[in-house]
């Protein structure tokens, strides 16, 4: 007899990897605070709108749409027989299934950069980041 998993097994795993891939994000946009924006543009390349606030300021934004297909999973339990002896219930054999094509997942993430603009050094220098929502 054949039993698929619970959908909240899968999210457990997905929970943890978000969860600890916020830190990195975060860590990762501190470490462009007092360099200059061309720094991230050379890694993540263009923003997709740049934007003066009013004040001085200009607001870099970059956009990132991720997309993954969560693979589904059977599970199927027995116990295993040996022709010699009577069945034991104590020996469990259990065989897990993975079939691909499963449920699609989509997420898109902001990522902003506050910058000033540095005149003698005509350039814009990252003074602080927007934090991203969480699950970016």
């Amino acid at each position: 007899m054949m039993r698929l998993i619970p959908l909240r097994i899968f999210l457990l795993p997905i929970l943890v990897f978000v969860v600890s891939g916020c830190t990195t994000s975060h860590e990762k946009l501190e470490s462009y605070v007092g360099q200059d924006i061309q720094q991230v543009v050379a890694d993540y390349g263009y923003p997709n709108v740049a934007f003066d606030m009013g004040d001085g300021r200009r607001d870099f934004q970059w956009t990132m749409k991720m997309s993954s297909s969560m693979p589904t999973q059977a599970i199927s339990r027995g116990g295993l027989t040996n022709p010699t002896d009577q069945f034991n219930p104590n020996i469990e054999m259990t065989t897990i299934i993975t079939m691909y094509g499963g449920q699609p997942v989509a997420s898109e993430c902001s990522y902003t950069m506050i910058t000033h603009w540095d005149d003698s050094k005509k350039i814009w220098i990252v003074t602080a980041y927007q934090k991203p929502r969480s699950g970016c």
